[in-house]
């Protein structure tokens, strides 16, 4: 899998307090309503996402979808010095 602007976006796990669900985004052929009810997830600001490392997540999700990313905690960062 090349995930990046030039590859595909395949899973995204999301993990709620007590449910965690992977969401098959379809790869090189995305399923639209999927597509629409993760975008409207991800760019809630209203919403924390923690991830580690996003920079390759991001760049595929907004150029492959349209995708912005809002409230992100990178844990990467936190451990960069």
């Amino acid at each position: 899998v090349n995930l990046s602007r030039l590859g595909s976006v395949e899973l995204i796990s999301i993990c709620f307090s007590k449910e965690t669900y992977l969401v098959d985004m379809g790869g090189e052929d995305p399923d639209a309503e999927i597509v629409k009810a993760v975008k409207t997830l991800l760019e809630d600001a209203k919403v924390v996402k923690i991830i580690h490392d996003c920079r390759m997540d991001c760049d595929a999700l907004f150029h492959l979808h349209g995708i912005r990313l809002k409230n992100v905690y990178d844990t990467s960062v936190y451990h960069a010095e």
